[in-house]
C-alpha cells in the first residue's frame, strides 16, 4: 500500500510534462489504486462521509450541467471535463478513502520533491542555453506557472521536514534541494508564486501556533476573496469604457526582473481587474445562474470578447463564466472546508505538525496562483490532492 502512495505522489508533478501530460498515466495509476481500495480499505474513518465529500459530489453534477450547456462544443467541453473535473476527483477521492498514516503521507513527500527536482533540473538547462524560462508551449513542460507552484511545494517540505531529518549528511543535502527550487522558482519568473511562498511562510509563522490562530487566518482569508469579488462586481456595474489590450510591460516577461519591477504588477493588475470585471458583467446580466458552460473556458468563445490573455486567468471569474454563481458558490465551499481541516488540525505530533504546515502553505499559494492563472491542468489536480490531504488532519492517531 506504501508502494502505491509513493508512486502518486512522485507521479503528480509529472502530469506537468509534456510527455506524461497527454499519455492518461496518471488516469490509469488512479484507476489500479481504485480497483485495490476494497481490497485495502479499512477503519471506519474512510467511511464516514465529511461534508467536504457532499461539495465535491455537487461540484461534479454541476460541471456536468457546465458541459451540457456547452453542448454545442461537445469535444472541448468533454475534454474540460475530463482536465478539470473527473482526474481531480478522482484523485480527491482515491487519497480520501486510502488507508495510510501520516507517516506515510510525509515520507510520500521525499517522493514528491524527487521529481520535483528534474524539473528545477530542466529549468536549469533551459535557462543556461536559451538565457530564458520555458515558455508554455515549449520544451517539455506545459507550463511554468505550474512548475512554479510544484517548486513551492518542494520549498515548504524541505523547510518544515529538515528538523525530521537525523542525519547531517541528509539534512544537508535536504537544504541544498531548497536552495535550488528556490533558484528554479525564481527562474519561471512566477510573480504569484514568488509572493506567495513570502506571505505562505509568514502567515504560517504568524497564525499556525494556536486553533484560534488558524481561525483567524481563515477568516482573513476567506475575507480576502470575498473583498476581491466585491471590488470585480462594483467594477463590472461602473461607467467606463474596459480596455482589453495588454500592456507593453509584458515584454518583460520571461525576465527575473518582472519579480521586482513594481510596473509589472500595478498594469498588470489593472489590465486584469478590467476584463475580470467586463467578464462578471457579461455572466451577471446573461447567464448568471450556470454561466456560459465548459466550451467557455477559452473566454474567444463566449462571443465578442479579444484579450490575449485566452482565459480569464482568475479561478473565480472563470468559475463563474463556466458554470455561473452556482459554481462558484461550490467553489468558495470546496476552499472554505479545506480551511476548517486545517482549522482543526490535531497537533499532538511533531509529524502531524509538519504535515499542516506543509499543506496550509501549499494551498495558500496555490490559491494565490490561481487567481491571476486560473486552476488548468496540472494545478487543478495539485487543488484537489491538497484538499485531499486536508482530510488526513483531524486523525488523532498517527499511524491511522
Amino acid at each position: 500500500m506504501n508502494f502505491l502512495v509513493y508512486l502518486l505522489f512522485a507521479t503528480v508533478p509529472l502530469g506537468q510534462t509534456v510527455f506524461f501530460g497527454h499519455l492518461y498515466l496518471l488516469e490509469i495509476i488512479i484507476f489500479l489504486i481504485l480497483i485495490c481500495l476494497p481490497l485495502l480499505s479499512k477503519g471506519k474513518e474512510n467511511r464516514k462521509l465529511l461534508p467536504l465529500d457532499i461539495v465535491v459530489f455537487l461540484f461534479v453534477l454541476s460541471s456536468l450541467v457546465s458541459v451540457a450547456v456547452g453542448s454545442e462544443v461537445f469535444y472541448e467541453s468533454a475534454r474540460f471535463y475530463r482536465q478539470m473535473v473527473l482526474l481531480p476527483v478522482l484523485i480527491y477521492f482515491l487519497i480520501r478513502l486510502m488507508p495510510v498514516s501520516i507517516v506515510t503521507l510525509v515520507k510520500a513527500f521525499y517522493f514528491m520533491i524527487g521529481t520535483i527536482f528534474i524539473q528545477a533540473l530542466y529549468y536549469f538547462y533551459f535557462y543556461f542555453s536559451y538565457g530564458t524560462r520555458p515558455l508554455r508551449g515549449t520544451g517539455i513542460m506545459i507550463s511554468p506557472i505550474t512548475s512554479s507552484l510544484f517548486f513551492c511545494i518542494g520549498i515548504f517540505v524541505v523547510f518544515y521536514c529538515r528538523k525530521q531529518v537525523a542525519s547531517k549528511i541528509l539534512r544537508f543535502f535536504l537544504m541544498l534541494y531548497g536552495l535550488l527550487f528556490f533558484v528554479a522558482l525564481l527562474i519561471s519568473s512566477s510573480r504569484a508564486a514568488f509572493l506567495g511562498v513570502l506571505i505562505a511562510f509568514s502567515c504560517t509563522k504568524l497564525f499556525w501556533q494556536t486553533k484560534k490562530g488558524r481561525k483567524l487566518y481563515y477568516l482573513l482569508f476567506m475575507s480576502f476573496l470575498f473583498v476581491f469579488l466585491g471590488v470585480v462586481s462594483l467594477h463590472s456595474f461602473s461607467r467606463y469604457k474596459i480596455s482589453l489590450e495588454r500592456h507593453s510591460v509584458h515584454e518583460i516577461e520571461r525576465s527575473t526582473a518582472r519579480l521586482v519591477t513594481a510596473e509589472t504588477y500595478l498594469k498588470d493588475i489593472s489590465a486584469r481587474f478590467s476584463f475580470w470585471s467586463y467578464m462578471a458583467r457579461k455572466v451577471v446580466w446573461n447567464r448568471p445562474f450556470f454561466g456560459f458552460g465548459a466550451s467557455s473556458y477559452h473566454i474567444g468563445k463566449v462571443g465578442g470578447v479579444d484579450f490575449l490573455l485566452g482565459s480569464a486567468h482568475n479561478f473565480l471569474v472563470s468559475s463563474l463564466i463556466t458554470s455561473g454563481f452556482f459554481g462558484l458558490i461550490l467553489l468558495l465551499l470546496l476552499i472554505q472546508f479545506t480551511f476548517t481541516c486545517f482549522v482543526n488540525a490535531n497537533e499532538k505530533t511533531d509529524l502531524m505538525i509538519v504535515l499542516s504546515k506543509i499543506l496550509q502553505a501549499s494551498f495558500t499559494v496555490m490559491i494565490l496562483i490561481a487567481l491571476t492563472n486560473d486552476l488548468t491542468g496540472s494545478r487543478v489536480n495539485v487543488f484537489f490532492f491538497l484538499m485531499a490531504l486536508s482530510t488526513k488532519l483531524s486523525v488523532r492517531r498517527i499511524n491511522e
